[in-house]
């Protein structure tokens, strides 16, 4: 299980608003946790999670795909140059964090370790380090496509590498159809459906 926590920050509150506008009535209890939480025993109605999708005796909805993408701030991409294999990141130095590694993105499983100057259990963190000029992130694409369409980032590379999780909804059947959970699940439906992929297409559901 990843954490979410990261997706809440960059992804999730940016569009609140949208729903508080259509929702006025409904109060929303966001908890960004790291761990599953247990329907059985908790208050909570529904979750978001980041992973393969097989949760027996839960209803699940895929939301969106993910990918995993360079990105850098637009000053530095124009100083160093964009990137596509190995030879390329020694430009740079590189940020991750533990679950998105660069050996993810280095199909061969190089890697120069020297050049790593910020490995973090924070997907977010990484992200603000990239915006402060801190290096060159390897980052999930949710978490920083906005940042990219208001040229705060910059995508650096044209190599996309697929995630291998996925978000889903996740809530027990009995959920479903409670109103406020059937409102904001469709709302965020809706918003995912307009997520772009890194190429400029529609992230697939």
């Amino acid at each position: 299980m990843i954490r979410v926590g990261s997706f809440v920050t960059q992804w999730l509150m940016a569009r609140l608003p949208q729903f508080e506008a259509l929702h006025p009535d409904i109060d929303l209890r966001i908890e960004a946790s790291s761990g599953l939480v247990d329907f059985r025993t908790s208050e909570v109605h529904a979750a978001i999670r980041l992973c393969g999708g097989n949760w027996p005796g839960l209803y699940s909805d895929k939301l969106m795909d993910e990918w995993l993408v360079p990105v850098c701030q637009p000053a530095m991409l124009a100083k160093l140059g964009p990137v596509s294999d190995h030879a390329d990141l020694k430009r740079y130095r590189l940020l991750h964090s533990v679950t998105e590694p660069w050996t993810s993105w280095l199909l061969d499983g190089e890697q120069d370790e020297s050049s790593l100057r910020i490995i973090t259990d924070d997907s977010a963190a990484i992200v603000r380090a990239a915006e402060t000029g801190g290096g060159l992130a390897l980052a999930r694409w949710s978490l920083v496509a906005d940042d990219v369409r208001i040229g705060r980032l910059a995508v650096a590379s044209k190599k996309f590498v697929p995630f291998n999780r996925t978000y889903y909804f996740v809530c027990p059947p009995k959920h479903c159809n409670v109103p406020k959970v059937a409102a904001f699940h469709s709302w965020l439906r809706a918003e995912a459906a307009k997520q772009a992929a890194p190429d400029g297409g529609l992230a697939s559901r």
